[in-house]
């Protein structure tokens, strides 16, 4: 059991708020074989970046803004069912009820409201999306941006992530960081602790005002080492 105390809580979004895998990797598969790439590396790549971070560092003669709007009408016209990850809506609700929240995406701003309004998230009172920030994910910029229009000092922060780019970012902007293992394999999640879903813990208010995030079901260091 480990615990850990914070003022504001950071969710990322695809990953570890909501199920969009199949979604988002089909879209990148189907790009990259289409202009000659490695399906699996583009997809590995892609995961917690920004499309057009992603797109300038993979295929860096093709334009990047009208590229990634062709990528992410290709999204959001995908039928494949989005769900919320289990115990995503518990953990918003106590994060909500017991101090401060944000949702920080690699997304645009238009895809991170339909995919928590189609999952029954609510609205974060601070949503911080690729369309927001200059530097995207392993930059520290996106999470910095949440904690201070939250008012919270970065150390006072915890996010919840499920990609490396954004564990970096993370770590980079001096927050603690959870990762879920929802995405990647533990042996790439070099992170404080790991957690299979949001079942894994507890989120209780404090004496001094603060969160206390109780992580009662960690991946063993043993199997998921950091």
């Amino acid at each position: 059991m480990m615990e850990f105390q914070a003022s504001a809580i950071l969710f990322d979004m695809d990953g570890t708020l909501v199920d969009s895998t199949a979604v988002v990797e089909h879209t990148w598969a189907e790009w990259a074989r289409a202009n000659g790439y490695d399906p699996e590396y583009v997809v590995h790549y892609s995961h917690g970046r920004p499309t057009q971070e992603t797109l300038r560092a993979i295929a860096p003669h093709i334009d990047p803004e009208s590229e990634a709007a062709l990528l992410l009408a290709k999204e959001e016209l995908d039928p494949t069912p989005i769900l919320s990850i289990p115990g995503a809506a518990e953990a918003v609700a106590a994060a909500a009820r017991h101090g401060k929240w944000a949702v920080v995406t690699s997304a645009t701003r238009r895809i991170a409201e339909a995919r928590l309004r189609m999952t029954g998230l609510p609205t974060p009172p601070v949503l911080i999306s690729s369309d927001d920030i200059q530097h995207g994910k392993p930059h520290p910029e996106p999470f910095l941006r949440a904690a201070e229009q939250l008012s919270v000092p970065p150390a006072e922060c915890v996010v919840f992530e499920d990609a490396p780019a954004g564990i970096a970012a993370g770590r980079a902007a001096g927050m603690a960081v959870i990762a879920l293992s929802t995405t990647f394999g533990c042996s790439e999640l070099a992170c404080d602790v790991v957690i299979a879903d949001f079942r894994g813990l507890r989120i209780d208010g404090a004496p001094n005002g603060r969160m206390r995030i109780t992580v009662v079901d960690p991946i063993p260091a043993s199997v998921c080492p950091a």
